[in-house]
C-alpha cells in the first residue's frame, strides 16, 4: 500500500520567542484559522446548495415520471377506446368482453327472472326442426365456370356434359358471388353397345 507524503511543516521551536513574538505567531495562527473556517464554511455552503438543487431536481424528476407514467395510461386506455369502439357497433360493446363481470351480471339477471312453471302436461313435446341449408343461397348472383375436357380426353366420345362439382362464395367488396364450377363428363361406347 502507497503511503501518502506528509505535507506537514515541522513545527517551529516557540521557546525562544518572547511575551510579544509569541502573541504575534498566535494572533497570525488565529487569521490562517479564521480564514480556513471561513473558506470551509463557505465550501459547506456551496455543498448545501447543490445538495438541495440535487434534491429539487430528483423532486422534478420524480414528478415527470408519475406524469409520464400518468400519460402513458391515458394513451393506452384512448388508444384501447378508440380501437375497440371502432371494432364494436356500439360503444358500451367493449364492456361486454369483461368476462367476470358479465358472468356476475348474467347470475344477477338470472336470479331476477321469475320462476317457470312447469310446462303442461297435455301439450305434445315439439320436434326439433331441422333447418340445415346445403349450398349458398339462391338469391346470390352466380357466375359459372366451367371446366372442360381436352380434346384428347374428349376423343371417341358420344356425347359431353357438364356435373356441378363445387360452389365457392367470392366475395368483392359491396358485392359477393358464387362461383359455380362444372366439369364436363364424357360418355364413351363400349364395342357391346353400353354407355358408359
Amino acid at each position: 500500500m502507497k503511503s501518502t507524503p506528509d505535507n506537514t511543516p515541522p513545527a517551529p521551536d516557540l521557546s525562544a520567542l518572547s511575551a510579544a513574538e509569541m502573541a504575534g505567531v498566535i494572533s497570525d495562527l488565529q487569521q490562517q484559522l479564521d480564514a480556513q473556517q471561513q473558506a470551509l464554511a463557505k465550501q459547506q455552503s456551496e455543498l448545501e446548495r447543490r445538495e438541495q438543487t440535487i434534491q429539487q431536481r430528483d423532486e422534478s424528476i420524480q414528478r415527470r415520471d408519475t406524469r409520464i407514467e400518468i400519460l402513458e395510461e391515458l394513451l393506452r386506455l384512448k388508444t384501447l377506446q378508440k380501437f375497440a369502439a371502432s371494432s364494436e357497433k356500439h360503444r358500451f360493446q367493449t364492456s361486454l368482453f369483461d368476462e367476470a363481470e358479465v358472468e356476475a351480471e348474467i347470475e344477477a339477471l338470472r336470479e331476477e327472472l321469475p320462476d317457470e312453471d312447469e310446462p303442461d302436461q297435455d301439450e305434445p313435446p315439439r320436434p326439433a326442426r331441422n333447418n340445415r341449408q346445403r349450398g349458398f343461397s339462391d338469391q346470390l348472383r352466380r357466375k359459372r365456370i366451367e371446366l372442360t375436357l381436352s380434346d384428347e380426353e374428349k376423343a371417341g366420345a358420344t356425347k359431353t356434359f357438364f356435373t356441378k362439382v363445387k360452389e365457392e362464395l367470392e366475395f368483392i367488396p359491396a358485392q359477393l358471388n358464387v362461383l359455380e364450377y362444372w366439369q364436363e363428363k364424357a360418355v364413351f361406347e363400349h364395342d357391346d353397345g353400353d354407355e358408359s
